[in-house]
């Protein structure tokens, strides 16, 4: 898409490109996503500074996350159902 993008295309290929790309910029998707983005900025905020608490009293370090689901993954999908 670099040589003939969305801006620089025209006629045919900036129809079918913006049809693509205009669901992706719909104000209630870009709402929802943003608040999700801070939704998982403050759980992953809670979450190092609980661990900085636990490891300042003596305990176990942060242990990484599982490679599954994460935890802010609910989180989306309750976000993106509400659209």
């Amino acid at each position: 898409m670099t040589r003939a993008g969305l801006i620089p295309a025209d006629g045919e290929i900036w129809r079918t490109r913006r049809r693509a790309i205009v669901p992706a910029l719909h104000r209630r998707y870009i709402e929802s996503m943003v608040g999700m983005f801070g939704d998982s900025a403050l759980h992953g905020a809670r979450t190092l500074q609980a661990a900085h608490l636990v490891r300042r009293a003596g305990g176990p370090a942060l242990e990484p996350a599982s490679p599954g689901r994460s935890a802010a993954a609910g989180c989306t999908q309750a976000r993106l159902q509400g659209l």
